[in-house]
């Protein structure tokens, strides 16, 4: 069965590890099942992983978050074919083509 690839937002796990964002997306991650391909978008190549199960990761350096949310994230997603941007942030990009779920 083919999976689907969704491009997860690795912001909290940089700027905030021990968050309540970042643990949630650590459990997602862990949990993803078979049929689904996890991308972990870093901003910035981490000194360690801070993941369980090795999700592909794909890094972009940026410490401007808008910018992140609103243009890399889209742009990074469609540069891997992700079906979908998931995110703890509460800001999905406005003009992105591809559909984002925000878990708060």
């Amino acid at each position: 069965m083919p999976s689907i690839r969704v491009l997860h937002d690795g912001w909290p796990l940089l700027h905030e590890p021990l968050g309540a964002a970042a643990w949630q997306l650590r459990t997602l991650l862990t949990l993803a099942g078979d049929d689904v391909h996890p991308l972990l978008a870093l901003p910035a190549e981490p000194e360690t992983t801070t993941v369980n199960r090795g999700p592909e990761l794909v890094f972009h350096h940026t410490h401007n978050r808008g910018e992140w949310e609103q243009r890399i994230l889209p742009r990074m997603a469609m540069a891997h074919s992700a079906v979908a941007i998931h995110t703890t942030g509460m800001a999905a990009s406005l003009f992105g083509k591809t559909h984002t779920v925000v878990s708060p």
